[in-house]
């Protein structure tokens, strides 16, 4: 589901959950253009202004032990880190346990929020944000940040990123990771590839 403006993908990921009750919404992916309050961990601002990122969350209804979800923020770490690569050619790392850096600056954040009983899982949203076109930032965080856009720049490359062609790419790696990690709740499968990104 595309927007071109909400307050936050994430909000909008659960308010479908709840209306849709138990039933055909598990793989929703919504995005937006623009977000009027995107937000990132402990309750930190996420600056998306139009045009400039790429605003998605992923909704999800697994049948895992609610303890094991925070693992799928770094299920959506890697197929960050593997789909820029793919779409950019740029090498970004990950920075434990949510962000996404390049030579040292933040360029993507993952928020992962669920709703759960004791032993069930309600429904998870993994929302993601990347920087894409920004050329400059809020001053908190000026010196922290970079974007696709500023990292190729730097390389000398002026080719232009396609922001669905880049969502496309990370939702295939997504889908790969989150099949992976169904099998066994765990890491395990995936360890060796996430400690060398």
């Amino acid at each position: 589901r595309y927007y071109e403006e909400l307050d936050s993908t994430n909000r909008e990921a659960k308010r479908i959950a709840e209306e849709a009750g138990n039933t055909g919404w598990h793989g929703t992916v919504v995005v937006a253009d623009k977000q009027t309050a995107g937000r990132g961990r402990r309750g930190r601002t996420w600056s998306s202004p139009v045009g400039t990122g790429l605003f998605f969350s992923v909704l999800l209804k697994p049948e895992i032990n609610p303890g094991n979800a925070s693992m799928l923020t770094l299920v959506k770490g890697m197929a960050a880190v593997k789909g820029i690569a793919e779409a950019t050619g740029l090498n970004p790392q990950i920075k434990w346990p949510n962000d996404i850096v390049i030579h040292g600056k933040k360029i993507v954040g993952i928020l992962t929020e669920m709703s759960a009983q004791i032993d069930y899982v309600n429904h998870i949203v993994v929302g993601t944000g990347i920087n894409v076109h920004q050329t400059e930032f809020p001053e908190e965080i000026a010196d922290t940040a970079t974007s696709l856009r500023l990292e190729m720049q730097a390389e000398g490359r002026e080719e232009p990123v396609f922001r669905a062609r880049l969502l496309g790419a990370v939702l295939k790696y997504f889908e790969q990771y989150y099949e992976t990690f169904l099998e066994t709740e765990d890491l395990s499968a995936l360890q060796e590839e996430y400690n060398a990104m």
